[in-house]
């Protein structure tokens, strides 16, 4: 008998306190409600170019256009962007069909769902805000043994205030040419491009310090290293188009082939259009003009990608890159190059 009470006492030691100290814990689970009825629960991901990533038990990480839902819960903290500019943080309660009330600690705001443009939230990590991509192309021609490789790569993280981004894209071609004299020999050529900017987020507005190096042997540019400020203002940003525009001053260092060392003071105008709301196909461009303030000199560099989704996460890309120099420091020097281009690639978000 005495053991037996001690057994039940020891019992009651060891359980009662996992009891009090660790109680069973109930998923708390977010929930989406489409306009066709379907409810699922899962998790909120997040939110960005008009879509939803919800992580469901039986669908997997599913995205989802933010036109086809009428309702999203969740007691979990969002930063929640809108429309028209605002930005909201709290959890997501129960509104109005095709609505959200993001509920904060002080104070609640309701917006229409088609107007979210994008949610982050609180307790994501650091992988868990950022995105990018990678792709890669290639071309081999038999008439003149040209061979050609493109990679491009993009990795950005976005946090609630601040952000930063960078950019790589190469391409180098080979081909056999012939000289005057009939002597054959290999012809290389190199566009090496590196972007890098750190962004403070203020509403619509939008600080960079940015810094790209670059390296062009069609425009016999030997190497140009540009470190700038700008300021950016987002005009429309919504579910299916983005459009911003700004400028700023950069500091201009470069080398050309045959030339001395230059530097300069430009300023910069620029604007960017992200189209991503047409089926399975995203179209991005981005145009900056660079006025060279030391002398009678302008540059001109266009960039243009167009997206097609042909898997989950797998793109097929055309690209167009123009580049113009007015009044390039070396004599032998082209004014434009160009480069059109197809590639596969893979992206997240």
């Amino acid at each position: 008998m005495l053991r037996t009470s001690c057994s039940f006492a020891l019992l009651l030691i060891i359980a009662v306190p996992s009891i009090v100290l660790c109680p069973s814990r109930v998923e708390a689970q977010d929930r989406m409600v489409l306009v066709t009825g379907v409810s699922l629960d899962g998790e909120i991901k997040s939110a960005s170019r008009g879509e939803v990533s919800f992580d469901n038990e039986e669908l997997d990480v599913v995205g989802v256009d933010v036109g086809d839902i009428m309702t999203l819960v969740s007691p979990r903290f969002f930063e929640v962007h809108d429309a028209f500019g605002g930005i909201y943080r709290g959890s997501l309660q129960p509104a109005d069909s095709g609505q959200v009330r993001v509920a904060g600690p002080n104070a609640s705001s309701t917006i229409r769902i088609g107007d979210v443009v994008e949610i982050l939230a609180f307790d994501d990590g650091f992988w868990g805000r950022t995105n990018g991509y990678l792709d890669v192309g290639a071309n081999i021609a038999r008439a003149n043994f040209l061979r050609s490789l493109t990679v491009g790569t993009r990795f950005a993280y976005r946090g609630p205030m601040w952000g930063f981004s960078g950019t790589w894209d190469a391409y180098w071609q080979t081909q056999t040419t012939s000289a005057p004299d009939g002597a054959e020999f290999l012809d290389e050529a190199r566009r090496l491009t590196l972007r890098t900017s750190g962004s403070r987020y203020l509403g619509p507005w939008t600080l960079q310090g940015t810094a790209t190096a670059e390296k062009n042997d069609e425009l016999d540019l030997e190497s140009r290293l540009q470190l700038g400020l700008l300021g950016l203002y987002t005009f429309v940003e919504n579910s299916a188009v983005e459009v911003l525009a700004g400028g700023g001053l950069v500091s201009n260092t470069e080398t050309f082939f045959g030339a001395e060392t230059q530097n300069s003071a430009e300023m910069v105008v620029g604007a960017g259009l992200d189209i991503f709301d047409i089926g399975a196909v995203d179209i991005y461009t981005r145009v900056q003009t660079f006025t060279n303030l030391n002398q009678n000199r302008y540059r001109l560099n266009f960039d243009g990608r167009v997206s097609w989704e042909i898997i989950d996460d797998f793109y097929l890309n055309f690209s167009v890159n123009e580049n113009l120099d007015s009044s390039p420091p070396a004599e032998t020097a082209q004014k434009r190059d160009y480069r059109y281009g197809f590639s596969i690639g893979w992206s997240w978000s």
